[in-house]
C-alpha cells in the first residue's frame, strides 16, 4: 500500500511538470528576402545573357532618395553568377538602384512580401541606357558610330548646285530629304542600315529611292556590304557614295576608316583642291551647321576620277555619324551632297 501511494505521488509531480513546460513553437521568418539578378545582354533580342558580377546594388524607401542617392536601406554586390541576395525588414516596398559602366542608371519599384522570396531581374542591352528608369531608351536619335542601336534614325537634307564647285555651306536646299535608320541587328557589332530618299524633280530620280546595307562596327571604322545580293553585288549609298564590284571586293566590302586622320586642321570653306592629298583624313573645329557647332569634325577624302567618278568628302565624328555628304565632279562643273538635320 506505501509503495503504491509513493507511485501515485511521483506520477502527480511529475504531470505537475510536464503541465509546467513553455512549449515554444518557431514563427515564419518575417524577414523580406529579395534575390537580385544582373545580366547583359549584346543584342536587343538574345537568348543568354551573360551574368554581371560586383555590381553594386542599392535599395532606398523612396524614387527620390535613390535618384540622389540619400539614405541607403542597404547595399551589397552581385556574385560572379550576378546574384545579390538582400534581406530587409520592415518594409513594404524598395526602390532598387543600379549603374553599370555608362549604360545608365536603373532604377526601379520593387514590391516585397513576408511570407515568399522576391525575385527581381536586370537586364542591361546592347547600346540602349536606362535613364533613372527601368524602361531602356535610346542613348539619342540619330545615328551614332560610337554607339549605333537599332531605332537610330538621321535625316538629312539635300543641295544640288551646276556650275559650281565649292565645300562651303549651301545657300539653297532642295525637296529632297535623305533618312538613315538602324532597323536591325544581326550580331554584336553588325547591323542593317536602311536609306530613304524621297524624289524630287531633278537628277536622282533615276536612282533606287530605298536600299539597305550591312555596316559592321569596329575600333578602326566601318566595313559596308549590300543586304541583298540577289541582283547584285554592287554596294550603293547615297550617303557614302555609289560604289561597284568592279574596284570594291564583293566579299571584303567597303571600308570606311576612322584612325589614321592627319593632326592638320583645313578651312574647308576656303579649301584649295590642288593642295588636298586625296584618300587622306583632315580635321575640322568648331564646325557650324544648322546652328549646330560641332567641336571637332574628322573629314575624309577620296575620289573616283580616274573611273569618271565623283570626289567624295564625308565629314563625321563617332558621336553624330556623318554630319555632311558633299559629292563633287569637276567635269561636270557641280556640287551636291546631304547636311544631317539635328532637333
Amino acid at each position: 500500500m506505501n509503495r503504491l501511494l509513493g507511485l501515485i505521488v511521483i506520477l502527480s509531480i511529475f504531470s505537475s511538470c510536464q503541465k509546467q513546460k513553455v512549449i515554444i513553437i518557431s514563427n515564419p521568418n518575417e524577414k523580406n528576402v529579395l534575390h537580385i539578378h544582373v545580366s547583359y545582354c549584346p543584342v536587343i533580342h538574345c537568348n543568354t545573357q551573360v551574368d554581371i558580377s560586383d555590381v553594386e546594388v542599392s535599395l532606398f524607401k523612396s524614387k527620390d532618395d535613390a535618384i540622389t542617392e540619400s539614405n541607403p536601406i542597404v547595399s551589397t554586390y552581385t556574385n560572379e553568377e550576378g546574384l545579390a541576395k538582400i534581406e530587409v525588414e520592415d518594409q513594404e516596398q524598395v526602390y532598387i538602384r543600379t549603374e553599370y559602366l555608362d549604360m545608365g542608371i536603373y532604377i526601379s519599384e520593387q514590391a516585397l512580401d513576408v511570407n515568399m522570396d522576391t525575385q527581381h531581374e536586370i537586364i542591361y542591352k546592347a547600346n540602349l541606357i536606362f535613364n533613372a528608369s527601368d524602361s531602356l531608351e535610346l542613348r539619342q536619335n540619330h545615328i551614332s558610330f560610337e554607339y549605333p542601336t537599332v531605332g537610330q534614325k538621321s535625316s538629312y537634307k539635300f543641295h544640288h548646285n551646276f556650275g559650281e564647285v565649292s565645300t562651303a555651306l549651301p545657300e539653297n536646299y532642295l525637296f529632297e530629304e535623305l533618312t538613315l535608320e538602324i532597323t536591325e541587328q544581326l550580331d554584336e557589332s553588325t547591323f542593317v542600315i536602311k536609306e530613304h530618299l524621297n524624289h524630287g524633280p531633278n537628277q536622282l530620280v533615276h536612282y533606287d529611292s530605298l536600299c539597305y546595307n550591312i555596316w559592321k562596327f569596329n575600333d578602326d571604322g566601318i566595313v559596308i556590304k549590300t543586304f541583298d545580293t540577289t541582283y547584285t553585288h554592287d554596294i550603293f549609298s547615297f550617303i557614302l557614295g555609289e560604289h561597284s564590284y568592279t574596284v570594291v571586293n564583293p566579299e571584303d566590302g567597303l571600308s570606311f576608316p576612322f584612325t589614321d586622320c592627319s593632326p592638320e586642321t583645313i578651312d574647308i570653306e576656303t579649301v584649295d583642291f590642288n593642295s588636298i592629298n586625296w584618300h587622306l583624313c583632315y580635321q575640322l573645329v568648331n564646325y557650324i551647321l544648322f546652328d549646330k557647332q560641332f567641336d571637332q569634325l574628322s573629314l575624309h577624302f577620296d575620289s573616283w576620277g580616274f573611273l569618271d567618278g565623283d570626289d567624295r568628302m564625308r565629314f563625321f565624328n563617332k558621336s553624330d555619324g556623318i554630319v555632311r555628304y558633299i559629292g563633287i565632279n569637276r567635269m561636270a562643273w557641280r556640287t551636291y551632297g546631304f547636311d544631317l538635320i539635328l532637333d
